[in-house]
C-alpha cells in the first residue's frame, strides 16, 4: 500500500491518470497455474544457464500481464512503472515527448542507482544516440550488455505483443534485453527519468536490497574505465 501511495503521488504532482495491475506472486502459484503458465524447466536451463526463482517469475508473469491488457484494449503505446519507481527532475518532459518514438521498447532508467551514479551516468553509461526528444532528452543504443531492470519503460503495442510470445509461458526473467533485443529494437534514455526508490522492499522480489549510500573511491574509479571502455566501444571505426 505504501508503495502504491507514494508512486500515486508522484503521477498526480505530474497531473497523469494512471491505472495499478496487480502483480503475481510467483510462490502462490497453484501447481495447475504453474503448469500453465510456466514453461519447462530444461528449457530455461538451456536459456539461462539456472532455474528462475519464484520472485523472477512472479515478474516475469505481471509484466506480462501489462502487456495482454495492451493486446486486449488494442493499446498502441504504454508507460509501464512498477511501484517502487522514482520519478526524477524532468520525467513530466518526457512523458509529454514521447511520441513518436523509433524504437519498440525505451528503457526510461535502471534500478538501485545511488544519486552519485544518477550525476555520473554520462560517465558510466554512455549511448550511441538515435534521436532526441523535445524535453531535451537523448535516447539511444547502450553497448552494455545484461539485465537492466525494468521500473520505468515505454513500449509499443507492436513490442508488447512480440514479448508475450518470446516469453510465454515464461522461462526468462523480465528484462531479458540482450535476448529481447533480437527482435526489438531497444533504446535508452539519458538522462534518466526513472529510477528505484532504494526504502522500499520489492514484494514480489523479496528481501535482498539494501539502501545504498554512494560509491567508494575504487568503486567509483571501476565505474568510469568501465564507462571508457563502454565508450570506446561505440567510436565508428567504419
Amino acid at each position: 500500500m505504501e508503495r502504491r501511495e507514494g508512486i500515486a503521488r508522484q503521477l498526480q504532482a505530474h497531473g497523469l491518470e494512471f491505472e495499478f495491475v496487480e502483480a503475481i506472486r510467483g510462490s502462490a502459484l497453484t501447481p495447475p497455474e504453474r503448469e500453465r503458465c510456466v514453461a519447462d524447466v530444461v528449457k530455461t536451463q538451456q536459456h539461462l544457464g539456472r532455474s528462475l526463482t519464484d520472485s523472477e517469475i512472479g515478474c516475469a508473469l505481471s509484466h506480462l500481464r501489462v502487456y495482454e491488457i495492451m493486446r486486449h484494449r488494442e493499446i498502441d503505446q504504454a508507460l509501464v512503472l512498477e511501484d517502487d519507481a522514482r520519478l526524477l527532475p524532468g520525467f513530466g518532459a518526457v512523458v509529454a515527448a514521447l511520441t513518436p518514438l523509433s524504437v519498440d521498447i525505451m528503457l526510461l532508467g535502471y534500478p538501485k542507482l545511488s544519486d552519485d551514479e544518477i550525476d555520473w551516468v554520462r560517465w558510466f553509461d554512455p549511448i550511441k544516440v538515435i534521436d532526441g526528444l523535445s524535453s531535451g532528452h537523448r535516447y539511444g543504443v547502450s553497448p552494455r550488455k545484461g539485465h537492466l531492470g525494468m521500473v520505468g519503460y515505454v513500449l509499443s503495442g507492436h513490442a508488447a505483443r512480440e514479448l508475450r510470445e518470446l516469453n510465454w509461458p515464461v522461462y526468462t526473467v523480465a528484462d531479458d534485453h540482450p535476448y529481447f533485443s533480437t527482435r526489438l529494437k531497444i533504446g535508452h534514455l539519458r538522462p534518466y527519468a526513472v529510477t528505484e526508490d532504494m526504502s522500499h522492499e520489492s514484494t514480489i522480489r523479496g528481501g535482498f536490497r539494501k539502501n545504498r549510500h554512494g560509491l567508494s573511491a575504487k568503486q567509483f574509479l571501476g565505474r568510469l574505465l568501465k564507462g571508457f571502455i563502454r565508450r570506446l566501444s561505440l567510436i565508428d571505426r567504419s
